[in-house]
């Protein structure tokens, strides 16, 4: 058996993304369709397990998701900034 080699991953990442993607593609409906119905044929008591877990990680995670979703909120404020900016440079150079 073959040791795990970090370095072989790095180097053929883009090659591995490709096949997982493919493999993916090829597969999605059957893997999306299994998913559904396990979510279907849920009863009451793991319905609430799962509200529970959901709770219990945001709140412990609450300070990180708040600092993610500000640096999300000022990123694409910076990104429609640099748009106008760039629009309102392109609609000055049609009118020279």
């Amino acid at each position: 058996m073959s040791k795990y080699d970090p370095e072989y991953y790095r180097k053929n990442k883009e090659k591995i993304d490709a096949r997982n993607k493919a493999q993916y593609k090829k597969t999605a409906d059957k893997i999306l369709a299994a998913a559904k119905e396990k979510r279907k044929l849920r009863n009451d008591d793991e319905i609430a397990a799962e509200k529970a877990y959901r709770k219990e990680y945001y709140l412990k995670n609450i300070e990180h998701l708040k600092e993610a979703s500000k640096s999300r909120y000022y990123g694409t404020k910076e990104k429609l900034k640099r748009l106008e900016e760039l629009e309102n440079n392109l609609e000055s150079e049609e009118d020279s």
